[in-house]
């Protein structure tokens, strides 16, 4: 953090707004998701977004200060979307339109997916390790770990901003969170941005019983420690205090959400219909 405030100015921080445009059914068994469609969480599977509704949102977040926005969508890959993804690219063309940057998190991507993102003019991909590697596998099931970092690859290969962080709270060691940052960090190229969420345990999720300790901080100062990269954190704005612990180990970009995630530290917009917890698609 010492090192991020000497190099960078210490109160700019970017706001970046998330929506969900495509909600539950993921046939994805990761422990931590209320949109796995294999747990019952109350979470209903809903189509894809309109574009009115998306675009309508992204005005509305560049008005409120957003400078980014972005997209996730509950599913394992846009693999047979043929329909919903061309709708994406359109939403991508249209919000970079608007003088914003934005950001997609769609699962994973081939390199002919990752390739149309860029054309379309997206700014940056988010595909989150989670943890380790050792840990990964009593985490998810569906989805190998090396299926992650080809998605990682490819966003790269493409020539897309790489936004990859993870969890904490899901049960780790403090040896896992160092190897997850290890991986990051021996990255070819190192992500430009690293998010580092704590897990909400949601009520019928495998980890609904989790218990989450105080971890924000030691993770936000070796996050910058190691990558030199944007540490992303998402700060709930009802406690001054809970976001000391954010701020001080120099995060930069802070996430103001139009649905409940599966994470602490999220700020709710004012959108009653979509207040629900709904999880992130992929993370």
């Amino acid at each position: 953090a010492t090192v991020h405030r000497a190099n960078h100015d210490p109160n700019a921080v970017q706001q970046c707004t998330l929506l969900s445009i495509k909600t539950g059914g993921c046939t994805e068994d990761c422990a931590y998701c209320p949109q796995s469609s294999r747990y019952d969480t109350g979470v209903k599977a809903s189509k894809l977004l309109e574009e009115a509704t998306v675009l309508g949102a992204a005005r509305k977040a560049r008005e409120r200060g957003s400078t980014r926005f972005c997209m996730g969508a509950a599913w394992r890959d846009v693999g047979g979307k043929k329909t919903n993804f061309g709708n994406i690219l359109k939403y991508v063309k249209e919000i970079r339109a608007m003088g914003m940057e934005v950001c997609c998190t769609l699962g994973m991507l081939t390199p002919e997916q990752a390739a149309q993102l860029k054309e379309a003019g997206l700014t940056a991909y988010n595909h989150n390790l989670d943890t380790s590697r050792e840990f990964y596998p009593k985490i998810i099931g569906t989805r190998t770990y090396d299926d992650r970092l080809n998605t990682i690859g490819n966003v790269r290969d493409a020539g897309i901003s790489v936004c990859s962080g993870g969890i904490v709270g899901l049960g780790e060691s403090d040896e896992d969170r160092v190897a997850m940052l290890h991986t990051l960090a021996t990255l070819p190229e190192h992500p430009e941005s690293v998010p580092i969420n704590a897990l909400l345990a949601v009520p019928g999720t495998p980890l609904e019983n989790q218990q989450l300790g105080f971890i924000a901080a030691r993770m936000g100062n070796g996050a910058h420690d190691r990558h030199r990269a944007d540490y992303h954190a998402a700060v709930d704005d009802t406690s001054v205090s809970g976001q000391n612990p954010v701020q001080y180990p120099g995060a930069d970009a802070l996430l103001h959400e139009r649905r409940k995630l599966n994470f602490h530290w999220r700020q709710i917009a004012d959108h009653p219909q979509q207040s629900h917890i709904s999880g992130r698609g992929d993370v």
